[in-house]
């Protein structure tokens, strides 16, 4: 049985899926099986694959129809073998010791169950981005000192984590209701089976901020606020055995309050004031103090004039934008 199995999720990537294998291949760590787990691809993936096949340690499975993240996801790990599970996204690509960083977290700690480490953001071509996520203070955190800290600050990446394979008995699989937040709500979820979690203070993989990365479909089509909606609503259940759950919660939807305002009214800049009006309305049910904020106030009484603020609100607000200037 070996060490670690890896679960490379892939869905039209044959620009990409070659860097994603070659950096599987060139672990220092070799104690790996390894499963590229297809999710339909009509784009030439699996001739790119092929090449790699006769390495005896890469199988390739092709779903006859796109099923999805979660689904593809869940079919990966119904395979693990191995003790450790490590996912890899085929427009990413890990750095050599990413298998050896996870494993010296692991043996440290018997109670350690998921190991978080940090990443490099690059645009397509791998170049590093000028933009970088602040680095994170490195560490041991134990069950509701970690979902916590999951919950509010999101740290996990799945291609820069590993878990026990164990933890699917407790956690289950990836929710097939979601797209974007496919990754939250399931990291969240392993988070509160884990005994133990380690987050590094460590870049274990380059991450391809593009055009054609889920991130920017769903910003740009605003299905991740109807994920959102519907991840608030599960937190009472997932923080049901946490006697803090009532402030925990209170906490995250203060925090997710600009998020759905700053949302509510691009919509509304968009033409659609009926969606803008409950993305709004929400936010300030999360934040009653919302409007204290000068410019956010200043937002909302120009979204309270209806076409007219509609003429004047692209010179008071910017559109959410990522950061790719290259270094």
């Amino acid at each position: 049985m070996p060490m670690f199995s890896v679960i490379l999720l892939c869905h039209r990537n044959a620009w990409s899926i070659r860097d994603a294998v070659q950096s599987v291949i060139d672990q220092s760590v070799s104690d790996w099986d390894c499963l590229i787990c297809d999710d339909a691809s009509t784009d030439g993936t699996a001739e790119v694959v092929r090449e790699y096949l006769g390495d005896s340690r890469i199988t390739y499975f092709r779903q006859p129809q796109n099923v999805g993240q979660a689904l593809n996801w869940t079919y990966g790990l119904t395979h693990a073998k191995a003790k450790y599970v490590a996912t890899l996204h085929a427009d990413d690509v890990w750095f050599e010791d990413a298998l050896a960083t996870y494993l010296s977290a692991f043996d440290q700690s018997t109670g350690c169950d998921l190991v978080s480490g940090d990443w490099l953001r690059t645009d397509s071509q791998l170049r590093q981005l000028a933009h970088q996520p602040q680095s994170r203070i490195n560490g041991d955190y134990v069950h509701d000192t970690v979902v916590r800290r999951v919950l509010l600050d999101n740290p996990f990446l799945p291609s820069a984590s590993a878990f026990r394979s164990k933890l699917i008995d407790s956690a289950g699989f990836p929710n097939p209701d979601y797209g974007m937040l496919c990754d939250r709500d399931y990291f969240l979820r392993l988070s509160i089976a884990a005994r133990s979690v380690a987050i590094l203070d460590r870049r274990v993989m380059r991450y391809r901020v593009h055009e054609g990365s889920v991130t920017n479909e769903y910003v740009r089509n605003h299905r991740l606020l109807d994920e959102l909606l519907d991840f608030e609503k599960r937190l009472d259940d997932y923080l049901k055995d946490y006697a803090d759950k009532g402030e925990l919660i209170a906490t995250y939807k203060e925090m997710s309050a600009d998020f759905f305002f700053r949302n509510g009214i691009t919509i509304f800049q968009d033409g659609d004031s009926r969606r803008a009006g409950e993305i709004i309305e929400h936010a300030r049910q999360c934040d009653p103090r919302l409007l204290r904020s000068p410019k956010r106030l200043i937002k909302w009484l120009v979204y309270r004039c209806g076409p007219w603020g509609r003429r004047l609100m692209p010179y008071i607000h910017n559109r959410n934008t990522f950061v790719t200037d290259v270094v």
